[in-house]
C-alpha cells in the first residue's frame, strides 16, 4: 500500500478525529478518582505546571503529521531484527524486569523496590492524562482506515495511547538511578530510551507518545518535583 498522505483519502475528516481508545473500554481503564488528591497531582500542581501538561494536545487523527507516524511505525516494522522483536516481547511482558536484569549487568544493586516505586509515584499523573486525551492506539487508529497495522507482539496495553507509560516509566527511571549512580547515567539513559522505543517500534505507541512521555519526565526533574530524595 502506498503511504498515506491523509486520512481523508479514507474516511469523513469529522468521524476520524472524533475516533478515541473507546467508550466500550471505558470500566478498563484506571483511574485515580480518590478522595484524597495524589502526591504526584499536588506537587505539580503547586509547581505551575499540572495545566500545562493537561494542555498539550496529540497530533489531530486526520493531521499529516499522525500519518506520518503511522507511516514511520510500518516502516519501523519492516527493519525489525530478531533481537528487536525479542526486547520489544520482554518489555512488553514485564518492563521492570528488563531494566534490572541491565542494571545488574553493570555490577549495581537490585533495584527493584526502587524502579516500582518510581512507577506507583508518576501513575496517578500518567493515567489522569491518558484519560483525558483518550488518544486511540495506532492499530485502533489504522484500522477505520483500511490499514493493516498489528502489534509486533500480543499486548496487554488497556489504556488510551497519549503519553506511553511505558517510556515515562522508563525515563523517570534513568532519571533517579542517573542521580544515584552518575557514572553510569549516561548508559542507564541510552538503555532506557531503547526500551521507552520498542513501544512505538512494536506498534503499541506513536511516536508523540514517548516523546510527550520525555517531555513529562524533564519538568517532574527540572522542577525537582520528583528527586531520589523521594524515595528515602
Amino acid at each position: 500500500m502506498a503511504k498515506i498522505k491523509s486520512y481523508n483519502e479514507f474516511a469523513d475528516f469529522n468521524q476520524i478525529d472524533m475516533l478515541g481508545y473507546g467508550n466500550e473500554a471505558l470500566k478498563h481503564r484506571k483511574t485515580y478518582d480518590v478522595e484524597e488528591e495524589p502526591i504526584i497531582m499536588k506537587l505539580t500542581r503547586e509547581a505551575g505546571i499540572l495545566e500545562e501538561l493537561f494542555n498539550k494536545p496529540f497530533p489531530k487523527n486526520s493531521s499529516p503529521e499522525a500519518a506520518e507516524e503511522l507511516n514511520s511505525i510500518l516502516e519501523q516494522q519492516k527493519a525489525l531484527t530478531e533481537d528487536d522483536i525479542e526486547l520489544i516481547e520482554d518489555v512488553e511482558d514485564d518492563i521492570n524486569e528488563v531494566i534490572g536484569e541491565f542494571l545488574e549487568d553493570l555490577g549495581l544493586d537490585d533495584e527493584e523496590t526502587l524502579i516500582k516505586n518510581i512507577a506507583d509515584l508518576t501513575d496517578p499523573l500518567l493515567y489522569k492524562l491518558k484519560n483525558h486525551y483518550n488518544r486511540p492506539r495506532p492499530f485502533q487508529l489504522a484500522r477505520p482506515l483500511g490499514i493493516e497495522m498489528f502489534p509486533i507482539v500480543p499486548t496487554n496495553a488497556s489504556t488510551a495511547s497519549y503519553p506511553s507509560g511505558h517510556a515515562l516509566d522508563s525515563y523517570m527511571i534513568a532519571a533517579i538511578l542517573g542521580q544515584k549512580y552518575p557514572e553510569h547515567a549516561e548508559k542507564i539513559a541510552e538503555f532506557c530510551d531503547k526500551v521507552a522505543h520498542t513501544r512505538v517500534q512494536g506498534g503499541i505507541h506513536y511516536q508523540s507518545d514517548q516523546d510527550f512521555s520525555r517531555e513529562i519526565c524533564n519538568k517532574l526533574i527540572e522542577n525537582k518535583i520528583v528527586t531520589l530524595d523521594s524515595f528515602v
